[in-house]
């Protein structure tokens, strides 16, 4: 695996305030290319919704009871239809998450998604929080801290209110050994929430 082949998502998530407890408050992120043109219904209303790749969406509110459904509207004839392209359940107890979408097909006609739990009561101010999406176990230093991730687990540490940057360093373990793939400097700023989001990579058209 080259250096370049592991990929990290950064979501660096500002603290606000807390959403009534009937509602579902998310934000959007895709996991390859941007997504454009969906919609979801909030009561009477039909709410444009978009998922970036490299960036979290606008915060979004769901006020409805049962799944989330997201769908585009295409023209039959004389008539604006609605077709669904996911219907998402939101875990037991969920009121603020990140959707991470994923398109099932090529033509992107159907969706699903892995949801991040996003509340401040489970992932506070002040910590980082390393989601490790990719197929291979990885190493990380972060300052003085190192951290061992098995492919799909994920781990939150505490940072210091005191320190605003510190070095970076992640390895991923392939069939040819420890290999280093990430080298940067982190921000840690104070009361930030950061998700770190490991995934394997794709080639790059560009080399």
């Amino acid at each position: 695996m080259k250096p370049r082949s592991l990929i990290i998502m950064l979501c660096l998530v500002a603290v606000v305030a807390t959403t009534h407890l009937q509602a579902l408050e998310f934000r959007l992120l895709s996991w390859d290319g941007d997504i454009r043109g969906l919609r979801y219904g909030s009561g009477q209303k039909a709410v444009d919704v978009v998922a970036m790749e490299g960036a979290l969406s606008p915060k979004y509110t769901y006020n409805r009871t049962g799944p989330l459904v997201l769908f585009r509207e295409v023209q039959q004839e004389d008539r604006t239809v609605r077709v669904p392209v996911a219907t998402l359940s939101p875990p037991e107890g969920v009121t603020r998450a990140i959707l991470l979408l994923t398109a099932t097909d090529a033509a992107g006609t159907a969706y699903t998604a892995r949801w991040i739990n996003d509340s401040p009561e489970v992932r506070r101010e002040q910590t980082i929080t390393y989601e490790n999406l990719s197929s291979h176990p990885v190493a990380i230093r972060l300052g003085k801290d190192e951290l061992y991730i098995a492919p799909g687990a994920a781990t939150t540490r505490s940072t210091n209110p005191d320190v605003f940057r510190l070095a970076l360093k992640v390895a991923a373990q392939t069939q040819k050994g420890w290999e280093l793939v990430i080298r940067w400097s982190q921000p840690v700023r104070p009361r930030l929430r950061t998700l770190v989001i490991l995934r394997d990579g794709r080639e790059s058209p560009y080399g």
